[in-house]
């Protein structure tokens, strides 16, 4: 399925407008101011994106959201295992005294900033169309890029899915970060809760 010039536009703004909420909830967590730039968000083919990050060799860790609600959608969020860590270590810092006996911090802090991500572009959605999307539990894994994103992509169906993908960059004084967004979501259902949107 392919998105029209207009549609597409409208997602890409939506999708842009949760990742900016994000960085007010995300700086009261790390006691610091957070900005965000989008480098692109585009409708690609999972062809194109598992050939993309098949060049990345770096160690990544991914985040792995799906909706239980009448929107169905999947999202995955993806660091770098250097973003991560800058990414933990931005969040942790008011509290690391108190977290030094918590086992895999790392994946817990990178499941509950990809949590704040997720929930605040579907609150954004939610409220414009007033529909209620659910997401389940953040699930972290590890390992190659376009082996965790092929491993998200595997219920794709190109012939009733929609795939969008943003490149985000998050930075404050304590961090300069990217990650990659990946949310497929069901063409028919996107299309009737854009119908939805209020102006």
């Amino acid at each position: 399925m392919t998105l029209g010039p207009a549609e597409r536009e409208l997602m890409v703004s939506l999708i842009h407008a949760g990742v900016q909420s994000s960085t007010e909830r995300l700086g009261r967590l790390s006691e610091t101011e957070w900005g965000v730039n989008f480098s692109g968000t585009q409708e690609m083919s999972p062809v194109r994106v598992l050939s993309w990050f098949a060049h990345n060799a770096q160690n990544h860790v991914a985040v792995r959201f799906r909706s239980t609600s009448e929107m169905p959608l999947e999202m995955v969020i993806l660091f770098s295992e250097a973003s991560a860590r800058s990414v933990a270590e931005a969040v942790i810092r008011p509290y690391k005294d108190s977290l030094t006996g918590v086992k895999d911090l790392l994946r817990s802090t990178i499941g509950e900033v990809s949590n704040i991500l997720a929930q605040n572009v579907l609150a954004v959605l939610s409220d414009r169309a007033g529909v209620s999307i659910i997401l389940t539990v953040p699930e972290v894994d590890e390992g190659s890029k376009s082996d965790l994103a092929s491993s998200a992509l595997e219920g794709y169906d190109g012939r009733r899915d929609i795939l969008l993908l943003a490149n985000v960059q998050l930075h404050s004084e304590r961090l300069d970060s990217e990650c990659s967004m990946m949310v497929t979501i069901n063409e028919a259902a996107m299309r009737g809760l854009l119908s939805r949107l209020n102006p």
